[in-house]
């Protein structure tokens, strides 16, 4: 095997997610605004073979980032477990409940077996 097969073997492994089933932006203070705020995010759920659990606590999600991740999420029927509790800080009250409406049916579209949803 050259070097440049285990270069691409390392890349393949890097973008495998073995074991957890879960992705976590847990506490990263991020302020996901617009769709180009979340690209990075969207793009690894929808890579994400498998996906069980999405921790998202700790970050302020708007009403179009939340409408981009829930798109992401609609082909995503395994997700058991979200957890959205401290993500609307940044938002006043009445705007945070568009961005769980969007959240919320996405889940519903998905088929999703929810198990635990933390808000």
């Amino acid at each position: 095997m050259g070097s440049d097969d285990i270069a691409l073997v390392a890349d393949a492994l890097s973008k495998t997610h073995v074991g957890d089933e879960e992705l976590s932006y847990e506490g990263r203070g991020l302020k996901m605004d617009n769709a180009e705020s979340v690209k990075e995010l969207v793009q690894e759920i929808e890579e994400y073979q498998g996906l069980r659990a999405l921790w998202l606590e700790g970050n302020t999600v708007g009403v179009e980032a939340a409408q981009a991740i829930a798109k992401a999420w609609e082909s995503k029927d395994q997700l058991q477990s979200c957890n959205w509790s401290d993500m609307f800080t940044g938002h006043l009250h009445l705007k945070s409940q568009l961005p769980l409406r969007s959240l919320g049916r996405a889940l519903m579209i998905a088929g999703t077996n929810q198990t635990e949803s933390l808000t």
